[in-house]
């Protein structure tokens, strides 16, 4: 039994835990150092729970209709919304790829059956033109004239130009030699020794005007002014020899004063007069003779 240590209402349901009548938390009678007094005989009290009137509170009808029309609202308007469906980007991507592929199928069929016919035209015309080329028979052409070996005598030649540069040593040694043979042309003619005299000469000369004659037509020449004079004097001023760099050809410029006599005729005069001489069997020889110059002549 149990009883409430407030109000001291006793209770015979063990279960109960706090009064019915002011909530106060139930002692065991037991527990208690003051029991409640029982009578023998005497009914067991049985208290009734005290009833409860209902709390009423007033709603203003503003309030009460807007609780009303809330109340309306079912569950589905809170439901949240579906996601929206992909199939509208699938169909869109769709129509793009097919796009795409129209297109590069349209291209090539413009290449298969537009371009094509024109690429064949023009490759059917490039392998005419190869086909006539290869097929022209070769009437106007006539075989090719095999190079014959020549001398070439002319002292303005360019020298081979893979041969290195020779020194200035070896320059002054052809300057040497180009006088001592101009000496020797000078000293022969004075002797009016014709053979000896055309010894100079290269096999092929420029001489003056005449260019690449033999050396019998120098002699030629040479041989009526031998015949002429009896007596032949040159004087040789200013020489100056230049060798080419490969040491091949040298040119000498000099000043010529002449005086040639016999019995009827006389003949006399000065020239500037250039030489140009080559090397021929390690030999300089004059490969070709002309005048710059004319100073006077008598």
């Amino acid at each position: 039994m149990k009883f409430c240590p407030n109000c001291r209402t006793q209770y015979s349901d063990d279960s109960l835990q706090f009064c019915l009548q002011d909530g106060t938390p139930l002692s065991s009678v037991n527990d208690s150092s003051e029991p409640p007094t029982i009578a023998f005989g005497e009914p067991e009290t049985i208290v009734k729970a005290r009833q409860v009137e209902p709390i009423r509170f007033e709603i203003p009808q503003q309030s009460r209709q807007n609780f009303e029309t809330n109340r309306s609202v079912t569950t589905s308007d809170f439901q949240p919304e579906p996601k929206r469906s992909n199939t509208f980007r699938i169909v869109l991507a769709t129509a793009f790829v097919m796009f795409l592929l129209f297109g590069a199928l349209a291209a090539g069929a413009y290449f298969l059956f537009l371009r094509k016919p024109e690429i064949a035209q023009n490759n059917a015309n490039t392998a005419n033109q190869n086909a006539n080329a290869n097929t022209k028979p070769n009437v106007n052409k006539s075989p090719s004239p095999t190079a014959t070996p020549s001398v070439n005598t002319n002292a303005n030649v360019v020298a081979n130009v893979d041969k290195p540069a020779i020194s200035a040593a070896e320059k002054e040694k052809i300057k040497s030699n180009v006088s001592e043979r101009i000496d020797t042309w000078k000293s022969d003619g004075e002797s009016l020794d014709l053979e000896s005299y055309m010894q100079n000469y290269a096999p092929t000369v420029d001489y003056y005007n005449k260019k690449g004659i033999t050396r019998a037509q120098v002699y030629s020449d040479k041989e009526k002014a031998f015949n002429m004079y009896d007596s032949i004097n040159v004087k040789i001023t200013n020489l100056t020899v230049k060798p080419d760099d490969a040491g091949e050809t040298a040119t000498a410029v000099f000043d010529k004063e002449w005086q040639f006599e016999s019995e009827d005729k006389y003949s006399a005069g000065k020239v500037q007069q250039e030489l140009k001489l080559k090397k021929v069997n390690n030999q300089w020889l004059i490969a070709s003779e002309r005048d710059l110059k004319l100073y006077y002549k008598e």
